[in-house]
């Protein structure tokens, strides 16, 4: 059972200070609770990790909790819009690579790629 204080599949973005900026996104794949957080401090680009959370604790404490960085495509500061657009469409993509993944997960797109998306 997912913490109540947790909002699953909505981003909670603490901007207040701009620096550091994190943003939190809260969902379940299976019977697991994970997190992407985006961060950016600083300075460019922002960085994006996937948190398999301890059962029951979102905290993401690096000892309880198995933390994956994800290599994106350089964002900027003022680009995290397009960011979350991003990682959202790559989403399942990055889940299935999750097993296999020790450190990073590498999703295979260029900064080329991804301005041609848009």
């Amino acid at each position: 059972m997912v913490d109540e204080k947790i909002k699953l599949n909505t981003w909670d973005d603490c901007l207040d200070h701009w620096c550091p900026a994190q943003c939190y996104y809260y969902f379940m794949h299976g019977d697991d609770l994970f997190c992407i957080y985006l961060r950016w401090r600083h300075d460019d680009p922002w960085t994006v990790d996937i948190i398999k959370c301890k059962q029951d604790d979102a905290s993401g404490d690096p000892e309880e909790s198995e933390w994956k960085w994800v290599k994106v495509p350089y964002f900027i500061d003022d680009e995290l819009d397009q960011l979350k657009k991003f990682v959202m469409n790559r989403l399942d993509t990055i889940m299935a690579l999750w097993p296999q993944c020790e450190d990073c997960i590498d999703i295979g797109m260029s900064e080329q790629e991804a301005s041609d998306e848009e």
